[in-house]
This record gives structure tokens, C-alpha cells and sequence, in this order.
């Protein structure tokens, strides 16, 4: 970046890469958490420090058993055993450092028995009644994601809030911890969140056309003896809700989301 915006250069001091990789280092470890096992995750920066390269990467692996490096090659280039730099005199670009990462399959998935649940505490915002909490855990039982705390509402949903909360006077928050869903008469109504968040049960396994076909808002067939609400999944991976009556699963991806189909 010197190069082209010399101007730049007069930002950097010898501390920017150490905080830059403080920066990066916290940015890798979510993006691990949301990671499934087996699966790949690429970390790829845009400097020569390394600090911020090489340096990142070796002490992510120290801290994450799970994880391992996985041999690559880019079009025009030898093999990686797992880290790669690309100078600027050898291929089309500024500079770059790429590393491929491999969760193992034994790892455990994200939201699993480890996980620990949220603290009760003083939150900004009011407590659900008996009645909901429980008509929303007895939901959460029912769909695998019986450890979920319910312990707060917001926006007319009942959430599951981190105990941290800082004060909220003032500031216009859309969306707050994780959106369990919202009591419509005496049922309780899953979010899309919820799905997304959660390794829930049921789990319908659709192709990659009937995925198209349920993002877009359409009405996938129900296998036998399905009914209720459940989470299409491509490849394991929920998709949103469903549900199943009469060898039908209405759809309940969001309208603001669904993708008309080309």
C-alpha cells in the first residue's frame, strides 16, 4: 500500500503490527468457533509482517487442539504445506499471506454440552413471565436446544442475553443476544436466528435443488411421519424452519431472505 498511497506510510509505527495482530488473532478465533467440524477455514492477510501472518497462525494452533495446517496450491504455483506468501514480483498483486486451516472431524460442534450457559443477571430489560418461559423452554427441549437460557425479552421476543449487557439508554439496538423467538397466543414461534445458532432437531435433509426451492419460499415435501416444526438442512447445515402437516413442510424462511429462483 506505500507503493500506491504513500501517504500511508506516514500512519505506520513499529506498534501497528502488533496490534494489528491482536486485532486478527480475536477476528480468527470467532470465525473457529462458527466453523463446523471437518470443515476448512482460510486466513489470508494482505502484509508482510510477520507478526501478523506466521505469527497469528502459530499461536491459534497452540490454543486450538482442533485445528490443524492443510496442504494447498493457487493456479501457478507450487504446493503449500499449509501457509503461503505471494511476493509482488512473482505473481499479479500487492503482497499477500494465505493459510488453510482444517477443523478435525472429532471436534466438537458449535453449541454442544461444553458450552456453558450464561449467568443469570441484572439486565436492562425485562424478564419474560412464567408462561412464556415456559412454553419457549419446553420448545427448546423438544428441539435439542434444551441448555439455552431463556432470560430476557426484548423487542417482544424472548431472547437468550450474555450476562454483560452494558446500559442501553440512548442507544437504538435492533437486535440483542440471540433471538429465541415470540409467543403468538399459546405458542411459542421459533426464530430464524434459532436455527442458524443452534444444532436443532428435528434436521430434514434437502438437496441442493429443494435448498433453492426453500430459500425462494416454496413448500418442500415432508417425509413420513414428520410433523411439527423442523430445520431443512443442506449437508447438515440448518437452513431456517419448517413445518410438517400432511406430507407438506410450509416454509417459514424469512420473506426479507427468500431468493426468487432463475
Amino acid at each position: 500500500m506505500f507503493r500506491r498511497h504513500p501517504e500511508t506510510a506516514l500512519e505506520w509505527t513499529p506498534a501497528a503490527p502488533a496490534g494489528c495482530a491482536q486485532r486478527q488473532s480475536l477476528i480468527l478465533a470467532h470465525a473457529a468457533r462458527m466453523l463446523r467440524p471437518g470443515g476448512l477455514l482460510a486466513y489470508s492477510t494482505c502484509t508482510f509482517s510477520p507478526e501478523e501472518n506466521e505469527g497469528v497462525i502459530e499461536a491459534f494452533l497452540r490454543q486450538q487442539p482442533w485445528f490443524s495446517l492443510t496442504p494447498f496450491a493457487l493456479p501457478g504455483l507450487p504446493e503449500s504445506e499449509g501457509m503461503l506468501r505471494l511476493w509482488p514480483h512473482r505473481v499479479r498483486g500487492e503482497g499477500h499471506f494465505v493459510a488453510l486451516l482444517r477443523k478435525s472431524p472429532d471436534a466438537p460442534a458449535a453449541g454442544s454440552a461444553t458450552k456453558k450457559k450464561p449467568p443469570k443477571a441484572a439486565l436492562p430489560f425485562p424478564l419474560p413471565g412464567r408462561e412464556e418461559t415456559a412454553l419457549a423452554a419446553g420448545f427448546l427441549r423438544e428441539h435439542g436446544a434444551g441448555e439455552i437460557d431463556v432470560n430476557g425479552m426484548f423487542a417482544g421476543r424472548l431472547i437468550q442475553a450474555p450476562a454483560d449487557v452494558p446500559p442501553l439508554q440512548g442507544v437504538k439496538v435492533l437486535r440483542l443476544g440471540l433471538q429465541l423467538g415470540e409467543i403468538k397466543g399459546r405458542v411459542f414461534a421459533p426464530d430464524h436466528a434459532l436455527a442458524l445458532a443452534w444444532p436443532v432437531e428435528p434436521r430434514m435433509s434437502v438437496s441442493e435443488e429443494q435448498a433453492r426451492d426453500y430459500q425462494a419460499g416454496q413448500v418442500l415435501p415432508a417425509p413420513p411421519g414428520l410433523r411439527g416444526y423442523c430445520a431443512p438442512a443442506l449437508d447438515g447445515l440448518p437452513l431456517g424452519w419448517g413445518k410438517a402437516s400432511e406430507g407438506q413442510v410450509k416454509n417459514h424462511y424469512p420473506k426479507g431472505l427468500r431468493k426468487p429462483i432463475l
